[in-house]
């Protein structure tokens, strides 16, 4: 726990000490706006998945690299004191440099945790705790010492996607989890609510996605080289 205002100022200067803008490199050039508009959902997340698939180890870590830096400096992310991730597979952009940052400045971090095979919670993790692989392989959080916080009591959620629009529309996998973990909160526009990021690659943007009347949009996606706002209430930073 922060203690005083000015322990404060200093954890939330902390990105700003740590961490020098990373030279362009050369994953910049893959950044492109697939065309979505004739693809099936399905036809697009296989060509997708295997773009970012086949990224190589060393551009996917620069890649994580730059987006942490340029995700630590946001008002957004140093407001937060309890944050929901991801651990990144499939060549899911990874947040693990971030989260380290996150734990060493005294944020609460929570994992996706499949309570059953159709609804999904997040769960308390503290870094080095023992994570449990679930039926898709994914390590999580289990068992009574990783309580799990409402959806509406965190603060940010950093949320992993296979594509996105310029509308703040998000493709997943196709499992609906974060759809039906997330559904509470097209209720609470006016009330106490987290932020919804997500976090891509820049080739995982296309022109536009189609949508569901379940579909809860993203206040804003941040990639290596932007971070994109699609509601107002995330643009009053």
């Amino acid at each position: 726990m922060i203690a005083t205002a000015s322990a404060e100022r200093v954890l939330l200067s902390l990105p700003e000490i740590f961490f020098r803008q990373p030279k362009p490199a050369s994953y910049n050039t893959l950044t492109t706006k697939t065309p979505a508009r004739k693809l099936t959902p399905d036809k697009l997340r296989q060509q997708l998945r295997q773009q970012r698939r086949i990224l190589p180890p060393g551009q996917q870590k620069q890649a994580a690299h730059t987006l942490t830096w340029r995700l630590a400096r946001e008002p957004f992310f140093r407001r937060t004191r309890h944050l929901a991730a991801y651990l990144a597979t499939d060549g899911e952009i990874d947040p693990g440099e971030l989260l380290g940052i996150a734990r060493r400045q005294g944020r609460r971090i929570y994992l996706p945790h499949l309570k059953s095979r159709t609804h999904m919670v997040f769960k308390i993790w503290g870094g080095n705790s023992h994570l449990v692989k679930n039926h898709f392989d994914i390590p999580e959080p289990a068992g009574p010492a990783h309580p799990a916080r409402p959806v509406r009591q965190l603060d940010l959620i950093l949320i992993p996607l296979v594509a996105f629009d310029r509308h703040g529309h998000r493709l997943g996998r196709g499992g609906g989890f974060y759809d039906r973990a997330l559904a509470g909160l097209r209720q609470r526009k006016r009330l106490r609510r987290p932020w919804l990021v997500g976090l891509a690659h820049g080739l995982q943007e296309v022109d536009t996605l189609r949508t569901r009347f379940w579909d809860v949009p993203l206040d804003a996606v941040v990639t290596p080289t932007r971070v994109l706002y699609f509601h107002s209430r995330l643009r009053r930073r």
